[in-house]
């Protein structure tokens, strides 16, 4: 079965820096409703940065850098993305169609949100990265990135 939701996230840039603005568009494709789906119900969405440490050698995460917003916070239509007002639990039924969302926010330069890295001299085998995600939550299916 085909999703129902897909969501894309374009960066203008690829360099993320701390107390810099994060620039770019999200596009939100949302399939016709079929004979036998259910209405598709959406909160929400939301733009998360993580940025994390890894070794080689390793396959786990140290995570040392987490910043979420919500779409609403950071472009002007987000309401493109619904047909309806949300319920009581914040969800509203999902326009279909493809709808892009230009956006931009700054990412919080007082370290509250951890300490973002920039050039790091680090030995071999150590990397830093950064994932720029965006999601929302479906009722009774959790996520869609």
């Amino acid at each position: 079965s085909r999703a129902r939701v897909e969501v894309d996230l374009v960066l203008q840039s690829n360099v993320l820096i701390q107390g810099g603005y994060v620039r770019g568009h999200v596009k939100v494709r949302m399939r016709r409703r079929g004979k036998k789906d259910s209405p598709l119900l959406l909160a929400e969405g939301k733009v998360r940065i993580v940025g994390f440490e890894t070794l080689s050698s390793d396959d786990e995460r140290h995570a040392f850098y987490q910043f979420a917003t919500t779409l609403s916070a950071i472009t002007e239509n987000h309401r493109v993305l619904f047909d309806s007002e949300p319920d009581e639990d914040g969800f509203a039924e999902g326009a279909q169609g493809t709808h892009i969302l230009p956006f931009c926010f700054q990412l919080p330069g007082d370290g509250s949100f951890g300490t973002a890295k920039g050039v790091v001299n680090m030995p071999a085998g150590i990397s830093v990265r950064y994932i720029a995600m965006m999601y929302v939550y479906r009722a009774s299916q959790g996520l869609a990135y």
